[in-house]
């Protein structure tokens, strides 16, 4: 592993998009990553329009309704190469996927599932909400009166070190979770920020909070600042 100081971010937001759009852009990050050892890593916030992607260690099953009818409904259904299961994503959930160079840190893939879990936990915590672990289980729960509820999804690829995909925050509630079996745990229990704090928090803030988290984790910095002026300098700059 090669160690610096501290690691240099750059931070893109997306915003509202497509699933196969965001997929692109993280599969020409993540070989731009590789092409070039010294350029600098990335952090892409976005939300997406409704979709379920199922992982590569998900079951056929865990969707609860035909293909035909999740189109009918205006939900895209994708099988992509991260790891995990099933998962839906949509507008109020906050994904943030990671394209990072791991000999920066450490090549250690629980390691790395391990940290971004460390973020979540972090941010929950900025709202007075505890985050638990589950072991043997990726992703962030919070206890519930009879059960735990999980919050937050993690799923990752990498490729010569290099990682993308990456996590999904529940904001805001997500209803369409009803239509598989989250990651392919039965009886498994959805919540959101919303309904954990009793209020609708503001997304700028989480996600300002969120790189705060980040960077303290991964001890690195922020090139810039003005995250919404990103997205037309990063196509220019990463077009190979």
């Amino acid at each position: 592993m090669k160690s610096r100081e501290e690691n240099q971010l750059k931070v893109l937001d997306l915003g509202l998009i497509k699933y196969r759009d965001a997929w692109s852009i993280q599969k020409t990050a993540q070989r731009a990553l590789i092409n070039n050892e010294n350029l600098e890593d990335l952090l892409i916030f976005c939300e997406h329009y409704p979709v379920i992607t199922l992982g590569k260690s998900g079951k056929a099953d865990h969707l609860i309704l035909k293909k035909e009818e999740l189109l009918k409904r205006g939900i895209e259904f994708y099988q992509v190469e991260r790891g995990g299961d099933i998962t839906y994503h949509g507008p109020g959930q906050l994904v943030v996927y990671p394209i990072l160079n791991l000999y920066r840190y450490k090549t250690d893939v629980n390691w790395y599932l391990r940290a971004l879990e460390e973020i979540i936990i972090l941010l929950l915590k900025k709202y007075g909400v505890e985050g638990i672990r589950v072991e043997k289980k990726t992703g962030v729960w919070v206890s519930g009166r009879k059960e735990l509820k999980k919050i937050a999804s993690i799923g990752v690829r990498l490729s010569r070190w290099r990682t993308m995909h990456g996590l999904a925050i529940n904001i805001t509630a997500q209803p369409n979770f009803n239509l598989i079996i989250p990651c392919g745990i039965k009886g498994c229990r959805v919540t959101s920020f919303e309904e954990e704090i009793g209020a609708l928090p503001d997304i700028r803030e989480i996600k300002d909070n969120f790189l705060s988290a980040f960077c303290s984790v991964f001890n690195c910095t922020v090139l810039n600042k003005d995250l919404n002026k990103e997205r037309s300098s990063f196509q220019s700059g990463f077009s190979l």
